[in-house]
């Protein structure tokens, strides 16, 4: 997402989505990647529960699973999960 959304053809094609994506906090769970360089991003490679414990005590926003169905799942083992909310993109071909 990185490789898009920081980029001028994304600022030209959608600036609202872009900037947002650009300024907000992002967690980034990987078990390859070896640092996260997009601004506000911090990788998360292991200790998923300790992690998101903390992060749910902080005063905040509501945060938010993004493209990921295998990190979701690792979620609702660890019961992290507090809301679930299914949004439908439709495609027309």
């Amino acid at each position: 997402m990185e490789s898009y959304w920081n980029t001028t053809e994304a600022l030209a094609n959608d600036p609202i989505i872009a900037n947002l994506m650009n300024a907000k906090a992002k967690i980034v769970f990987s078990r390859t990647m070896t640092k996260a360089s997009w601004n506000i991003t911090w990788l998360v490679k292991d200790n998923i529960l300790s992690e998101m414990e903390e992060q749910k005590r902080k005063p905040g926003k509501d945060l938010i699973i993004f493209r990921s169905a295998n990190l979701a799942s690792s979620f609702m083992q660890l019961d992290l999960i507090d809301e679930y909310r299914i949004v439908i993109n439709p495609v027309i071909l």
